[in-house]
């Protein structure tokens, strides 16, 4: 796909792309809720593919085409001329920086903060809300360390 983002795509190709997921799930494309939420984690599942297959490229420049493209080389072609242009660069880099200046580093991962708040409840902890916090975030980070000490006294 010759698309910067999944939000490029346009109707039919999308189409194409739920049409597939009908295979595998029940979907009602007049829930508008439904198909927001499908577009959105379409939307991310892309761009973590795209970041994947710069990474590729950082590492091995065109030269290395990925396996999912071996048949597809104009669209590696394309994909290196992309992660290659000056609006590419900018973006990375000023992306690069904005991750750079937060002040508290989520690390929760896919699992989502209310199930580690119900292990630790499990567990017995007391406050598993103000327990879960330095589970989900880097409190060896100083500006998050003051923060946590200084919701916890």
């Amino acid at each position: 796909m010759k698309k910067e983002s999944w939000y490029d795509l346009d109707k039919e190709e999308r189409k194409k792309l739920f049409d597939g997921l009908t295979y595998f799930f029940i979907i009602d494309f007049n829930d508008v809720k439904a198909i927001k939420w499908i577009n959105k984690r379409a939307a991310s599942v892309f761009r973590e593919w795209k970041h994947d297959l710069s990474e590729i490229h950082k590492l091995g420049g065109r030269d290395v085409i990925p396996e999912e493209l071996l048949h597809r080389q104009d669209e590696w072609e394309w994909l290196c001329t992309h992660f290659e242009s000056e609006k590419y660069k900018r973006r990375s880099v000023a992306n690069s920086s904005n991750r750079g200046k937060k002040e508290l580093q989520h690390h929760s991962e896919r699992k989502p903060i209310i199930y580690r708040v119900a292990e630790l409840r499990d567990k017995g902890a007391s406050l598993p809300v103000v327990d879960v916090y330095p589970v989900t975030y880097d409190i060896n980070q100083p500006k998050a360390a003051e923060h946590y000490v200084s919701i916890n006294t």
